[in-house]
């Protein structure tokens, strides 16, 4: 494991830049899964079993793929 968040600026520290040079990246991915949860039913896993699960997951992402293509 690496630390990829950097440390906080309040208190006695300083801040530091994070360790990942695409940690910028980050906010696009946390976007699309916030997306995925409220608007397309991702949060509300109705269904027992990993194939089950991934069949819904890239429903989800099929729905937004769509979604955001129109």
């Amino acid at each position: 494991m690496k630390a990829v968040i950097s440390v906080n600026g309040r208190g006695h520290r300083k801040s530091e830049v994070p360790k990942d040079s695409e940690y910028g990246k980050r906010w696009a991915i946390e976007r699309i899964f916030s997306r995925l949860k409220e608007v397309f039913g991702l949060a509300k896993n109705r269904v027992i079993g990993m194939k089950k699960v991934a069949i819904h997951i890239q429903s989800c992402i099929t729905a937004y793929l769509i979604s955001y293509l129109m």
